[in-house]
């Protein structure tokens, strides 16, 4: 059971969740995506991985998103960080997200909507927008990868 807990601990700290999610991205992710976020670093600053209050300033739920972010501009994540659970809430902004592991979409076009989906360790809660190439593009590597 002690491996369970620092499984879960791992997950608390908003640094580590960021390494994991770029180890994960610099390991499975299409190389375009992470070049294009991190060419966006470069240029303009903001890092490659985010607040989505970046993205969405107008948007009146996103300062109750503490432990939501985003990797680049196209993919939404919030990890599980409670060592009894393997789902998450999360908050979408307004538009056609679709969840990387399951392929399941979620849309509101005038307002943000709440969805609480699975994320068991290793498949933490990832969106990406649905007309992003990218995210699809990272799906389908998944795919191929025989991760999905």
């Amino acid at each position: 059971m002690a491996m369970l807990g620092g499984a879960y601990a791992l997950w608390r700290s908003p640094a580590r969740i960021a390494g994991a999610i770029t180890g994960v991205a610099r390991n499975v992710s299409p190389g375009p995506y992470r070049i294009g976020a991190l060419t966006i670093m470069l240029e303009t600053g903001l890092p490659v991985v985010r607040h989505p209050f970046i993205h969405y300033p107008n948007d009146p739920e996103r300062s109750g998103l503490e432990y939501h972010f985003m990797v680049g501009p196209e993919l939404m994540m919030a990890p599980v960080l409670d060592p009894d659970r393997d789902t998450v809430a999360i908050y979408l902004p307004p538009g056609n997200w679709v969840h990387l592991w399951t392929g399941n979409s979620y849309s509101s076009p005038q307002s943000g909507v709440n969805e609480t989906v699975s994320a068991p360790i290793g498949e933490p809660a990832v969106f990406y927008k649905e007309e992003s190439e990218e995210g699809t593009r990272f799906r389908e590597e998944l795919r191929r990868r025989a991760l999905l």
